[in-house]
């Protein structure tokens, strides 16, 4: 049962892949204290069967051996689509360390109409070697690629991340922004992200922006830029014309 349930998905992925049946939205970044769109994340949106959250897609693919292909190909599309974005504004999508160390990836960043981009690492993928990721970061960063750590005060492995990588970007999970003004430890944890960003010379981006107490909260509290519902929903990104 297992293993015929792991090749229908191995199938599926496969195809999803070489069909490219996958459409990207783009969502705004915003530099808070003046609200004028400085980025955009790709996020990925997949239009086969079954329907399922874009998360369990990318999950389903790593335990299939497709990780990195589904990987390259959903980078390959949002930077296919960077072109309709207005001039000025960098992009930014989720990689794996595994995607960030394959040869393919520089290959894409190497393209002669690659934008200014951020690579969003989370911690959903371990980092085995962290020497040989930061070898790989140094190779986008010569492409003029940046890091960011996604997700950081969700886990441990984000804040070894940010303790390890030197990270342009850290990005406060959306759990922080969502209860700033209830949960004091939560609150200390998002200080001390932006503190740490202040002294290292990191910009801090908060997800999960949803109100303007939040975009408030954060702003007194030092946050520079940050993305949400309230701030602008992703929306689809054709790869001609202006997104829409």
């Amino acid at each position: 049962m297992g293993g015929a349930g792991s090749g229908g998905a191995r199938e599926r992925i496969a195809q999803t892949i070489e069909q490219e049946l996958i459409e990207i939205v783009v969502q705004p970044i915003v530099a808070l204290a003046s609200r004028e769109v400085v980025g955009h994340e790709a996020l990925a949106r997949f239009t086969a069967g079954p329907a399922q959250a874009p998360v369990e897609w990318f999950r389903e693919a790593w335990e299939v051996g497709l990780g990195t292909e589904l990987e390259l190909t959903a980078i390959r599309l949002a930077l296919d689509r960077a072109a309709t974005l207005p001039p000025g504004t960098y992009l930014s999508f989720n990689s794996s360390p595994a995607t960030v160390e394959h040869p393919d990836l520089l290959e894409l960043l190497d393209r002669p109409d690659s934008p200014r981009v951020v690579i969003e690492v989370t911690e959903h993928t371990e980092i085995g070697d962290y020497g040989r990721f930061r070898r790989a970061i140094s190779r986008t960063r010569e492409r003029g690629a940046s890091l960011a750590v996604d997700h950081a005060g969700s886990g441990f492995a984000s804040l070894r991340h940010i303790h390890e990588l030197d990270a342009e970007i850290i990005k406060l999970d959306r759990s922080l922004t969502y209860s700033l003004d209830a949960d004091l430890r939560r609150r200390s944890l998002a200080a001390a992200l932006i503190e740490f960003g202040r002294e290292t010379g990191a910009a801090v981006l908060a997800e999960g922006i949803e109100s303007e107490l939040q975009l408030y909260e954060l702003r007194r509290l030092g946050v520079r830029f940050g993305q949400g519902f309230h701030l602008g929903r992703p929306r689809f990104a054709p790869a001609n014309g202006a997104p829409h």
